[in-house]
């Protein structure tokens, strides 16, 4: 049993050793752009309503993320990773900081992180940008608008208010949410168990990248139905 136990035991520091590797050379960040690309060429990358927020992830083994030591809140270790997605939820920009840190602080470090450019198009559209109350101080707004994005920040409470008077209103901001389930849906990412940032963040990276071949798929799928069901498959047949 005790050689059994070693051997699992270096399987996984050599698991840990390449990840490392791997994180250091960032391929599942390109991963993640060729992704992104795909999804951009398939259906298009909804630039114009965009959507930023914040998650927890525990982190038992207290490990460093961001700037030092993982501080304990609410008797709890932890990480933050901070998003920014499109108008359908597609993640285009990821950072990985300590849970102690304010969503709103980081908010140019997610901008600088877009990890894909929007092409010149010859007509300009406005971008806008959903968020939550974490991010409604003037300095926030002022990186927002200096970013080009037109903000709206609103908290639940107001957004649920403005749906309840407007109920044709769409809401927007919710997508961002709906992503962060998406990775929480990874076990690997849901407990964070790397101490080392750039392992733990080329986990997040390749999640990014499989979500964004995902919905290249779904998209995929969809044209397919679609174009079966039509009458013109019906006339090829």
């Amino acid at each position: 049993m005790e050689g059994v136990a070693q051997r699992v035991l270096w399987q996984r520091q050599r698991g840990s050793q390449a990840l490392s590797r791997a994180g250091a050379g960032r391929p599942f960040e390109t991963l993640w752009k060729t992704g992104l690309a795909e999804y951009d060429e398939m259906e298009g990358i909804a630039w114009r309503w965009q959507s930023v927020d914040g998650a927890m992830m525990k982190a038992p083994a207290g490990a460093a993320s961001g700037r030092g030591r993982i501080r304990r809140i609410g008797g709890k270790k932890g990480s933050k990773r901070h998003l920014l997605v499109d108008g359908r939820g597609v993640p285009l920009s990821l950072i990985v900081t300590a849970a102690n840190v304010n969503d709103g602080k980081r908010i140019g470090e997610v901008f600088s992180a877009i990890v894909i450019r929007r092409e010149r198009t010859p007509v300009r559209r406005n971008r806008h940008l959903c968020a939550d109350a974490g991010y409604r101080s003037a300095e926030n707004i002022r990186i927002i608008q200096a970013h080009g994005y037109i903000p709206h920040v609103v908290d639940r409470r107001q957004e649920a208010e403005i749906k309840r008077r407007d109920p044709t209103k769409k809401a927007r901001r919710w997508v961002v949410e709906v992503c962060h389930s998406w990775f929480n849906r990874f076990r690997k990412l849901l407990v964070r168990y790397e101490k080392l940032e750039r392992s733990f963040v080329a986990l997040n990276h390749l999640a990014a990248a499989i979500i964004a071949f995902r919905k290249c798929l779904s998209t995929s799928t969809l044209f397919t139905d679609r174009f079966l069901a039509s009458p013109r498959h019906a006339q090829l047949v």
